[in-house]
């Protein structure tokens, strides 16, 4: 498997400018989250002193569970997919059986199993998939994450579609799923349809107070729309 899906899998899935490698380029990841070798100590430091109160008094494991979902979506930060699939399911032996903790939960299985090509380790990335969105349906990040998964590591592409535009008319200020439906139609041979999701998007993205980020992905947006535009045309 190739390492691009790294950042799709970790759903910060992101429309690059057009280049010459138009569909090489067009995933990009952000900056890795920033995470010191101080807060992971302090972290195991109080999973330690919990661990040792626990087995006096059951009323800890609280305490303890949401220390080890802490610590295991920092080391999901960090690309640590050992200790945080390690710290996760701690987490959830501890009473943190939520839809978050097995959404990171998948988010390290499928990282590890592209990393390693593990195919078990994709079966488990699908499963806690599907509890996060079991326990928690309408969680905007996991159902983003889900499609990419589904698209790209299971070749479920129509499946994947199907959820990524129920997700974007649910919500559709989230932006990157736009992005990656235009994507999507533009893989599967329909430039039609991405330039539209395209022009729609960038409508949108210019009723937005400016910043960085909006000017960023206005730019992404609008070279992508001239690309295919001239595709379309049998331009150069």
């Amino acid at each position: 498997m190739k390492k691009l899906l790294l950042p799709i899998i970790l759903a910060v899935l992101f429309i690059s400018g057009c280049k010459d490698g138009f569909l090489d380029d067009l995933f990009t990841l952000k900056s890795v989250k920033t995470v010191g070798k101080d807060e992971i100590s302090r972290l195991k430091q109080e999973a330690g002193k919990y661990e040792k109160k626990v087995s006096e008094k059951m009323e800890h494991a609280d305490q303890l569970g949401g220390i080890y979902q802490e610590l295991g979506e920092k080391y999901n930060d960090r690309r640590s997919w050992d200790p945080a699939i390690d710290s996760l399911k701690k987490a959830i032996g501890y009473g943190r059986d939520s839809a978050r903790v097995h959404y990171q939960l998948a988010l390290a299985y499928a990282n590890r199993g592209i990393e390693l090509d593990n195919d078990k380790d994709m079966d488990k990335a699908e499963y806690h998939y599907r509890k996060a969105l079991s326990l928690q349906p309408e969680y905007t990040e996991a159902r983003y994450s889900y499609s990419i998964f589904l698209y790209y590591s299971r070749g479920q592409k129509e499946k994947a579609t199907r959820i990524l535009k129920e997700l974007v008319v649910a919500n559709p200020s989230y932006y990157m799923a736009r992005f990656a439906l235009a994507r999507f139609h533009y893989e599967n041979k329909q430039p039609q349809k991405a330039l539209s999701v395209y022009e729609r998007l960038y409508a949108d993205l210019e009723k937005l107070p400016d910043s960085s980020q909006v000017r960023e992905y206005r730019e992404n947006c609008r070279q992508n729309i001239q690309r295919i535009m001239r595709e379309i045309s049998g331009g150069p």
